[in-house]
């Protein structure tokens, strides 16, 4: 006789389940967050982006997957930006670039970016990253920039330190408020400084020039 065989057992499908709950839950999370917030797979194909990088670019979800990411970089920034994604992917390596990204309406704006391989029994099995809008802040630095130099070349004009052109121009702020930041007035006061110390120094050197009289 035949032993009857075992009735199989149903398959669980629980932690399928789980997985898809907790996929959809983080999906959830990513789309409510402040940040951009971006996954890719251990491929480095972005997979996944948030709400809030769609609503910046413009754009859909699927045009953002795979590599196609990289049409919205700045083109003066593109190299940069492929390049040291992928070597950081190679390496296994955590990633940060600061790079420009074109905005739906076209203007480009500074981002932070910066992504984490993600690994399972030391396999890597993909990436998640966060981006921050930065502009502001970059334009900041730009105008800090130039201002210093500004601040260096009317020091090399006085043949002064610098130090010292910015502590002047900061009484000349205090004295003159926002009329200071007039690119007219900032360039006409250059030159009656130049012209200064022009003046001095011509005094300085002619040996011919009066000498100031003592009091008695």
């Amino acid at each position: 006789m035949v032993p009857a065989r075992e009735p199989a057992e149903p398959m669980d499908d629980r932690p399928f389940e789980e997985d898809e709950r907790g996929e959809a839950r983080f999906r959830e999370l990513a789309d409510g967050a402040p940040v951009f917030i971006w996954t890719a797979d251990r491929d480095g194909m972005v997979d996944f982006v948030n709400r809030g990088w769609l609503d910046f670019t413009g754009r859909s979800q699927a045009e953002e997957l795979g590599d196609t990411w990289v049409l919205g970089v700045h083109p003066d920034d593109a190299e940069g930006v492929e390049s040291s994604w992928w070597r950081a992917h190679r390496r296994r390596v955590p990633w940060e670039r600061e790079y420009r990204v074109r905005r739906h309406d076209g203007v480009y704006r500074w981002i932070v970016d910066r992504g984490a391989p993600r690994f399972v029994a030391h396999e890597l099995v993909g990436w998640v990253g966060t981006a921050t809008d930065i502009h502001e802040r970059k334009e900041m630095e730009s105008k800090l920039a130039a201002a210093a130099a500004r601040d260096h070349e009317v020091a090399e004009t006085l043949h002064v330190h610098p130090q010292t052109v910015r502590y002047r121009l900061g009484q000349l702020r205090e004295d003159l408020g926002d009329s200071l930041d007039d690119p007219d007035v900032r360039f006409e006061l250059h030159l009656a400084l130049r012209a200064r110390a022009g003046a001095a120094d011509g005094a300085s050197r002619d040996p011919a020039s009066p000498s100031r009289p003592r009091g008695d």
